[in-house]
């Protein structure tokens, strides 16, 4: 009889459960379609040219002829490639030392015991809560002093650090590795390097990896540092604002003021790649971000 009831009480809330699943999956779709709406409305004004944008009746009127006119001209007339190129050299570069420089820190403090241990964690950890937004007066004129301004490597040195966040992932991860593999290389006679490198790192890799995807899409969206420190170096947020401006009239736009199609085109363009990653690695990100970094 207990076993009936308990059955029933089972059925029921299956029941209820698959309502609220399906209430939570149409919440949730109605909100994607709300995210990617924007994009569908660029897109089909980057198709249409000038004069079928000013003179448009409906927001959402398609164009006459789709045609890639404005991508090509956006490519052609605005350096798109020289920008690209830029802002790639910043994106990989930067959180590859980022990640080296963490991940070296935080194996120095598990794998080795010394005095100042403690003070090294907590400098490492500090960076997190000291505010940062105050020093760039300092730091700019630290960049000067030191010949670094208007320099990709300036800005790899300024940009990329072992501290904070990322310390604290990778401090993690080696925590949780054992030390028998250490300890079995070294009685083969590895050295430390080799050690770290061909038996160590494989095994955070898929943290070390995920680490570095999102820090390529956050220097990718940086625009503050470009703007400040890269001055003759346009990268692709400097040179979307650059176009902005150009298109809006504040800057000297000349004939290519109002021309809204070629900013949609250009937007279109420097969001494709970060879309294009996310699809790609969305696992990884989506499991650092449910796991707190911890599950690979």
């Amino acid at each position: 009889m207990f076993g009936d009831n308990a059955k029933k009480e089972i059925k029921r809330m299956d029941k209820s459960h698959k309502a609220i699943l399906i209430t939570l999956c149409v919440v949730f779709m109605i909100y994607s379609l709300t995210l990617l709406l924007p994009f569908v409305w660029m897109f089909i004004n980057s198709m249409k040219t000038f004069d079928e944008f000013i003179n448009l009746t409906s927001p959402f009127e398609f164009p006459e002829r789709f045609s890639f006119i404005n991508y090509v001209e956006v490519f052609g007339e605005f350096k798109v490639f020289t920008m690209l190129g830029n802002s790639l050299i910043l994106c990989f570069s930067i959180p590859t030392v980022t990640v080296l420089a963490s991940s070296f820190i935080a194996y120095a403090l598990i794998k080795f015991r010394f005095r100042i241990n403690v003070v090294v964690y907590f400098i490492a950890i500090s960076s997190m809560v000291i505010p940062i937004s105050g020093t760039l007066a300092s730091t700019y004129g630290l960049m000067s002093s030191l010949k670094l301004n208007d320099t990709f490597l300036g800005v790899i040195f300024m940009s990329s650090s072992g501290m904070g966040f990322n310390f604290l992932i990778m401090n993690s991860a080696f925590k949780n590795i054992s030390g028998a593999y250490s300890e079995a290389a070294e009685i083969d006679g590895a050295g430390q390097w080799r050690i770290f490198f061909q038996i160590i790192y494989p095994q955070v890799m898929p943290i070390a990896s995920t680490i570095w995807i999102l820090g390529f899409i956050g220097v990718w969206s940086n625009y503050e540092t470009p703007y400040f420190f890269l001055e003759s170096h346009e990268t692709i947020s400097i040179g979307v604002k650059r176009i902005s401006d150009m298109i809006d009239g504040r800057g000297g736009g000349g004939r290519y003021t109002g021309d809204y199609p070629k900013l949609f085109s250009a937007i279109l363009i420097t969001t494709l790649p970060m879309v294009l990653l996310y699809l790609g690695f969305q696992e990884k990100i989506m499991n650092f971000a449910i796991g707190g970094g911890i599950k690979g």
